[in-house]
């Protein structure tokens, strides 16, 4: 509560709302963070990276696979381990989507 605007904070908030499928609330929310990085001097990378994944997951989601793969593309400072994976999930999510 004493801190509603930390992108720490957000980003849980995010979370939580892309579990319970807020998926506009969520957006919403991960724009507030990014708007808050562009304005911040001192940038936490683990802000971005953690971004990043939930903007990943919520297109991935929403079915928005090429969505998904344009974000994983710009997420340069998320560690290549964890590219492969989201890049694993984009395509696993793509290929259950496609079956259904």
């Amino acid at each position: 509560q004493s801190t509603p605007g930390h992108p720490g904070v957000l980003l849980q908030l995010a979370r939580v709302q892309l579990d319970h499928q807020q998926f506009q609330e969520c957006k919403e929310t991960l724009q507030e963070v990014d708007r808050i990085e562009k304005k911040s001097e001192g940038e936490d990378k683990r802000w971005r990276v953690e971004r990043d994944k939930l903007m990943i997951q919520l297109a991935i989601d929403t079915e928005d696979f090429d969505g998904a793969t344009h974000h994983l593309g710009r997420a340069r400072s998320m560690p290549i381990v964890l590219q492969n994976e989201m890049r694993r999930k984009i395509e696993a999510a793509r290929a259950y989507a496609g079956k259904r």
